[in-house]
């Protein structure tokens, strides 16, 4: 029943009151004859009655009204509430399923980094899979370099074709420089702070005794970094830090599992890899290919004049003189004692030669001062090639080595081509010496 129909029915109750008490007092007139009050009180007495009554079914009514209000603002709150869950139902499971997003990238990331052992690969995964877990436009790896205290760019990523970070960062410089001397993150939103950027990120790579750089990301593609992006980004560097420490001991393993110790050069076991590898290309795409050996005459003499310290002195010198006048594609390396090879893959036995020359007027013409020894030296070198003296790696060696023995035997100090020798008879090694003892000791024939 709604308010408006118990109106009415109350209504109709009180005109039937009202009637009712007139006809009882016509009738109440008639049958005593009475005067006009005893007319008059019934129909007042009903009147009253009928005004209560509309009085009372106003009241009703209202009370019905506000009674119907209060249900449907219940009912409008009970919505409300139930909207409101539903919506903050909605926005948890965004926000869990961002996060789920961000840790499952972080996952992929940490495993990634936990496996690369190539520094430069190691750079490029994180600075990439953590502007996707963050919503970055660019970012940069910078390492520091602690015998100049500068922070230097290795590795840089940007979208959309954006300049990318390069360049040197002095420790304590600008926001960069600040977060490696403090070793404390910062989050920049905007503005004033970081002019080049609309926002910035920048955390420490600390791998537990010491800051080795700074990971930064640039220009929120949401917005703005929030502190969740830099605790997130903080965590990605604690990891990160350990990897590139682990990256940087495996590439120091690596090199000196291939570097001779006492030259710097390629050692024999990387000489032997590379001649591997060059032979298959020479002969894969018919290339040329030369090998040269050197020798440096009378080396004996130095190590009993003057000690082994002299002789690794001289030795170290002699490589410095190779390394710095052959191609970047060539390969320098020690062969053993005081002997040594270059490896040059597309090279002719002549434009081999030409080099071995060249080195030899350096070696001849250099004073090599030695503590408070100068000691003069020269060279003999054996170049042969591919494919004109050999077609395989123990051959080609055969046939350089033939080379440097005939330089040897025919006056030192001079540079001889395995072809210059093709109708000469087969040299045999019948001479050798004692290997010498040390850092220097010899693994071929002493010439």
């Amino acid at each position: 029943m709604t308010p408006e129909s118990l109106r009415r029915k109350l209504e109709a109750a009180s005109i039937a009151v009202g009637v009712m008490s007139i006809v009882g007092g016509v009738l109440a007139f008639f049958l005593t004859r009475s005067n006009m009050i005893a007319l008059l009180a019934p129909i007042g007495v009903g009147a009253v009655g009928a005004v209560y009554v509309q009085l009372v079914a106003n009241r009703v009514a209202i009370e019905l009204q506000e009674y119907q209000a209060g249900i449907e603002q219940n009912q409008q709150s009970a919505i409300d509430r139930e909207r409101s869950k539903v919506l903050t139902n909605t926005q948890q499971q965004k926000t869990m399923t961002e996060k789920i997003e961000k840790m499952s990238l972080v996952s992929d990331l940490l495993k990634a980094v936990a496996t690369s052992k190539d520094l430069d690969s190691l750079l490029s995964t994180t600075l990439v899979k953590t502007m996707q877990s963050v919503g970055a436009r660019s970012g940069f790896v910078a390492l520091l370099n602690e015998d100049d205290l500068v922070l230097e760019v290795k590795s840089a990523v940007a979208l959309h074709g954006d300049p990318v970070e390069s360049g040197k960062i002095r420790l304590g410089d600008g926001i960069i420089g600040e977060v490696a001397a403090t070793n404390k993150p910062r989050l920049i939103a905007s503005g004033k702070d970081a002019p080049a950027a609309q926002s910035l990120m920048a955390v420490p790579l600390h791998d537990g005794r010491r800051v080795i750089g700074v990971l930064t990301l640039e220009d929120s593609l949401e917005g703005g970094f929030r502190e969740a992006d830099l605790e997130l980004l903080s965590i990605v560097g604690q990891e990160t830090a350990l990897a590139i420490e682990k990256a940087q001991l495996y590439a120091k393993m690596e090199t000196m599992s291939i570097t001779d110790g006492l030259t710097g050069l390629a050692n024999r076991r990387y000489l032997e890899q590379r001649l591997a590898e060059d032979m298959r290309r020479a002969r894969r795409y018919h290339l040329p290919m030369a090998l040269t050996i050197f020798d440096l005459d009378k080396f004996k003499t130095v190590n009993d004049m003057y000690g082994h310290q002299t002789g690794d002195a001289l030795l170290r010198g002699f490589a410095d003189i190779l390394r710095k006048n052959v191609r970047d594609t060539d390969l320098v390396a020690r062969y053993g004692g005081e002997e040594f090879c270059i490896v040059s893959p597309d090279c002719t036995d002549q434009q081999a030669r030409a080099v071995a020359e060249r080195i030899r007027q350096v070696v001849e013409q250099t004073e090599f001062d030695i503590g408070k020894q100068a000691i003069h030296r020269t060279c003999s070198a054996g170049v042969a090639s591919v494919p004109l003296d050999a077609n395989d790696v123990e051959s080609l060696v055969k046939a350089a080595d033939g080379a440097l023995y005939y330089a040897k035997e025919n006056g030192r100090n001079r540079v001889v081509l395995q072809q210059e020798l093709n109708r000469e008879p087969v040299i045999e090694l019948s001479e050798t010496e004692e290997p010498e003892a040390g850092s220097n000791e010899v693994t071929l024939e002493s010439r």
